[in-house]
Order: structure tokens, then C-alpha cells, then sequence
């Protein structure tokens, strides 16, 4: 019953044996009729919505819809659904023949926001930075030193963790930082050790200088002192360094000591031995070396420190016995006795009868400082003469 298809408009023709003619039409939306011959008129029951104005047509119908709404039926507001695009917000607008006004997201245009924006156009990034645009929006590359989403904000490097190494002082800039180093350091960021040593030693009077992190130090020559060697030390001021009683005198970067006499050496230290070299004991005298003198043991004749002084032996007490007459010489004396006395001091009393001055027989007798004779028979005289 279905071949060829009694079912008008698009209808469609299933078998039906509970119909009298062996077949059922199923009808498309907007006819009727056993064989779906019949339009049927949607206008009768105002599908038209909100106003708008319905018009029949064939197999269906048509609204004509009040501005502002939309829809098959007019069922439709403007904004609903939202026609914008890319999260613009839909707004009634009856000034515009579509009803709606779309406000659109920053980095959006167009009449639905349809359109990316490309604000790098209009270069936003500032103080250097890179703009790369991207959908709905745009992204600054900043220089370093520069943050924001144009690249508008200074980064205060000093803020958050000291860029300045070895106790420098940070000081931000626009852009940037700078740094003033403490004493020893130098560089942007104070890393770098100043080697004090390489260019001017700053270690004075042959100081050596040694460099170590964030300074150096001096080995200072003996004699000086102080950070930079610059202090003389003043030696003899504390201990005094001169021995057996030098007198110190101070000099720059040492001292020197004036000896006492017997001694000598740098610090007086040294005995002096006079008697090594050329003997100070004159005429004779034997040395005998002490700590810090000598002594004389002088030959008999001679006085004074070093045996110089001859002993006039005849000033005080004559030696010369029994009336001889002392004559003083270098080193001694000599006595000339007096008549019948002889020996170095005439301490002798002469043996006068040795010669035999009694003549004629006569007998001679010694006395002390003469003698007598003692004459024969007949004789006289001091000699029996």
C-alpha cells in the first residue's frame, strides 16, 4: 500500500492493516490529513511570542518578531543566548537592529568581541621591555631591573635580599641598584676582593704585606709598628734594651746605645777585654782583665790607673839611710851615701880598715859610719902618720 508513497509533503507511509486502507501517513510538523494533503494553519494557536506578528506559511509559519527579540517563535531575548564572544557581556540596546550592544573584554573588538586586539601596536611595554601579544591580551618581556604589567614598576633589588656582597651598602636606582663596598671589596655587587698589596704597598719603612679577604696585613721590619708599619717604636721607652748601664738613644725604626766604658756590642752586652790588644798598663804593669773594667798590677817605680804615674820615692820618706842623698829617676831612685856607708838605701855601714888606712904599723878598727887607728909606739896621727 506504501509503493509508490500516498503521503503528501514529505509524509511517511507505514503499513497499518487496522486502517482501511492498509497504510498510516505520519505527517511532518505543519500538515495534517490522511495523506498529509492538508496545511495546517500554526497562526490559530499565536506561537508568536512577545508581540511579534505570526504569518502562516507552508508547512509551517513565520514570526515577525518585536526588535529585540529573536527566535522561532520569538521566544528569544536578545542576549540569550549571549551572543558575545570571548566573555564580552550582552546588553539590551533597542537602538541597535540587532537589539543588543556587546561590551566587550579588554584585548576584544568587534560587534560580537570577536576580534583579538593587538595592543602591541601601540608598544605598552615600557623602559625597554618586549611586548609579545597574546589572545585577548598582551605580555611585556621587561628589562632586568623593571617588573609591572608594562614593565612601569621599578624592582627595589635592595628590598628583599641584599644584592651586595661583604657587608656593601645597596642603594636602589631606577632600573637598577648600585652598591658602595665595604673597604677591601670592590666589583657591582662587592664580590670581588681588593688585593691591597698589588698595586701600592700600603705597608710603610720594608713592611711586607699580606693580602687577605677584605683587607691585608703587615709584617712590620723591626724597629716599627701600627696597622701600616707607619709607628716608630720608641724602644727605649718600656725596657731598657742597653746593658750595664748604656744609655739608650731612640732612632727611626731602632735605637742605638751609648756604652759605658768596659763594654760595647749592639746592647752593651759585651764585656770589653782592654787587655787583648795593646796592653793600658805602662811601664810594666801587668793587665788583669773584670766585667766591664781592668786593673793594673804596676812594676815597682809606678802608680796610677794604668802604671802612667812614676813614684817620687824621695818626696815622703827618704830611703836614702845614714845621711845619703836621694835623686829620683823613672821608675826607681838612687841614694849617694854619705862617707863610710854604701848599699842601694847606704843602709851599709863601709868596712874602712879594708884598705888599710892605719900607716906604721898601726891597728885599724871599723866603726859604724869610720874608724879609728890605734898607732904603735912613737906614732900619731888620724892615720899614725
Amino acid at each position: 500500500p506504501c509503493s509508490p508513497n500516498p503521503c503528501e509533503n514529505g509524509g511517511i507511509c507505514a503499513d497499518d492493516r487496522g486502517q482501511a486502507s492498509g497504510y498510516r501517513c505520519v505527517c511532518r510538523s505543519g500538515f495534517s490529513g490522511a495523506r498529509c494533503q492538508s496545511d495546517i494553519n500554526e497562526c490559530k494557536k499565536n506561537p508568536c511570542q512577545n508581540g511579534g506578528d505570526c504569518v502562516n506559511k507552508h508547512g509551517s509559519h513565520l514570526c515577525n518578531c518585536k526588535l529585540g527579540w529573536t527566535g522561532k517563535n520569538c521566544e528569544k531575548a536578545p542576549c540569550s543566548p549571549n551572543p558575545c564572544e570571548n566573555g564580552g557581556k550582552c546588553a539590551d540596546d533597542l537602538g541597535q537592529d540587532s537589539g543588543y550592544r556587546c561590551v566587550c573584554r579588554s584585548g576584544f573588538s568587534g560587534a560580537r568581541c570577536q576580534s583579538d586586539i593587538n595592543e602591541c601596536k601601540k608598544n605598552p611595554c615600557q623602559n625597554g621591555g618586549d611586548c609579545v601579544n597574546k589572545h585577548g591580551s598582551h605580555l611585556c618581556n621587561c628589562k632586568l631591573g623593571w617588573t609591572g604589567r608594562n614593565c612601569e614598576e621599578d624592582v627595589n633589588e635592595c628590598a628583599s635580599s641584599n644584592p651586595c656582597k661583604n657587608g656593601g651598602v645597596c642603594t636602589n636606582t631606577p632600573g637598577g641598584f648600585s652598591c658602595k663596598c665595604a673597604s677591601g671589596y670592590t666589583g657591582k655587587e662587592c664580590k670581588k676582593d681588593v688585593n691591597e698589596c698589588a698595586s701600592s704597598n700600603p705597608c710603610k719603612n720594608g713592611g711586607v704585606c699580606t693580602n687577605s679577604p677584605g683587607g691585608y696585613s703587615c709584617k712590620c721590619a723591626s724597629g716599627y709598628t701600627g696597622k701600616n708599619c707607619e709607628k716608630d717604636v720608641n724602644e727605649c721607652a718600656s725596657s731598657n734594651p742597653c746593658k750595664n748601664g748604656g744609655v739608650c738613644t731612640n732612632s727611626p725604626g731602632g735605637y742605638s746605645c751609648k756604652c759605658a766604658s768596659g763594654y760595647t756590642g749592639k746592647n752593651c752586652e759585651k764585656d770589653v777585654n782592654e787587655c787583648a790588644s795593646s796592653n793600658p798598663c805602662k811601664n810594666g804593669g801587668v793587665c788583669a782583665n773584670s766585667p766591664g773594667r781592668y786593673s793594673c798590677e804596676c812594676a815597682s817605680g809606678y802608680t796610677g790607673k794604668n802604671c802612667e804615674i812614676d813614684v817620687n820615692e824621695c818626696a815622703s820618706s827618704n830611703p836614702c839611710k845614714n845621711g845619703g842623698v836621694c835623686t829620683n829617676s823613672p821608675g826607681g831612685y838612687s841614694c849617694k851615701c854619705a862617707s863610710g856607708y854604701t848599699g842601694k838605701n847606704c843602709e851599709k855601714d863601709e868596712d874602712k880598715c879594708k884598705v888599710s888606712p892605719c900607716q906604721n904599723g898601726g891597728k885599724c878598727i871599723n866603726s859604724d859610719g869610720g874608724y879609728s887607728c890605734e898607732c904603735k909606739g912613737g906614732y900619731s896621727g888620724k892615720h899614725c902618720e
